[in-house]
C-alpha cells in the first residue's frame, strides 16, 4: 500500500462501532481475567499449563490437576458489595440478554435480576486468594431467591455475601453462600443461597 492509498483510507478509532456490552457477557469476560491471573507464577494452573495443558474454567475437566480441597475454616467469611444504582437501562439490558421481551409500563426488574445487582459479592468470593476456590473445577449447582419487595429503576442496593458451609460428598466439595441484600434505606430487598459444586479430581 503506498502511502497515497492510506491517506485515502478512513481512520478508525479503538472501540468504534462495539456493541455495548451486557452484563452476561461482563461475567464471562470477567471469569475469564480471573483465569489468567489463576495462570500466574505459583499457581496450580500455571504448573500444569508449563507442562502443555491447556487452560480451564468453571464447567472444564483439566486432567492431570488435583482440585483444591477448600479449607472449612473460611465458613463464615463474608463480603460486601458497594451500592448498586438500579438504573432503567440496566434493566432492560439485562432483559435483552437473556431474551425477556416484554414491555411492561411499571419497569420492575426481573428475579434473577438479583444476579446482576449481587454480582461483586460472587465475584470477591471467586477472587478471594486466601479462600482459594478451584474454580477450574467449579459448577454453579443450585440458585434460590427470596424477594421482600420489587426492584425498580432508581434503587440502590448492597449486597452481602457470606460462606455458610463446605462439606465434601463423594468425589464433589460442596460450597454454600449466603447472599442478602439491603436498600439505601436499610430495608430488606433480597436473600437468597447459591450451591457451588467443585469437583474433584
Amino acid at each position: 500500500m503506498d502511502a497515497e492509498d492510506r491517506q485515502r483510507r478512513p481512520r478508525t478509532h479503538p472501540g468504534a462501532g462495539a456493541k455495548p456490552e451486557h452484563h452476561a457477557d461482563r461475567h464471562d469476560r470477567r471469569l475469564d481475567e480471573h483465569r489468567d491471573r489463576q495462570a500466574e507464577p505459583g499457581h496450580g494452573l500455571h504448573a500444569a499449563e508449563a507442562q502443555g495443558q491447556r487452560r480451564h474454567g468453571p464447567g472444564d475437566e483439566a486432567p492431570g490437576v488435583v482440585a483444591v480441597v477448600t479449607d472449612s475454616r473460611w465458613v463464615g467469611r463474608s463480603y460486601e458489595t458497594a451500592p448498586f444504582e438500579v438504573t432503567e437501562q440496566s434493566i432492560r439490558d439485562y432483559m435483552a440478554a437473556v431474551g425477556d421481551l416484554r414491555e411492561d409500563h411499571e419497569l420492575v426488574a426481573p428475579p434473577t435480576y438479583a444476579m446482576v445487582y449481587g454480582f461483586d459479592a460472587y465475584w470477591q468470593l471467586w477472587t478471594d486468594q486466601e479462600v482459594a476456590l478451584d474454580v477450574a473445577h467449579l459448577v454453579h449447582g443450585e440458585q434460590r431467591f427470596n424477594f421482600q419487595r420489587p426492584v425498580r429503576p432508581g434503587d440502590r442496593i448492597r449486597t452481602t455475601g457470606r460462606l455458610t458451609a463446605i462439606n465434601s460428598r463423594g468425589d464433589m466439595e460442596l460450597v454454600t453462600f449466603e447472599l442478602k441484600a439491603r436498600d439505601a434505606e436499610d430495608r430488606p430487598v433480597s436473600d437468597g443461597n447459591a450451591l457451588f459444586i467443585i469437583r474433584k479430581a
